[in-house]
């Protein structure tokens, strides 16, 4: 079955509890050794937010 051509690049969106768009669901590919890394991490997606924030506040102060 092939994707059509509006689905390509679109994001899931994941409702938080109270119905939100707080969240939304992305998939990429990593480097396997960055792969390893990131399993070694109970709460992946905690792991990934902490990292983009911290280089966000690290970009905003320069």
């Amino acid at each position: 079955m092939k994707k059509k051509k509006e689905d390509e690049g679109r994001v899931r969106k994941a409702y938080a509890a109270h119905g939100s768009r707080s969240q939304k669901t992305m998939s990429f590919r990593l480097d396997n050794e960055n792969a390893e890394w990131l399993n070694q991490h109970p709460n992946k997606g905690r792991y990934i937010n902490e990292l983009i924030k911290a280089d966000r506040e690290r970009c905003e102060t320069r």
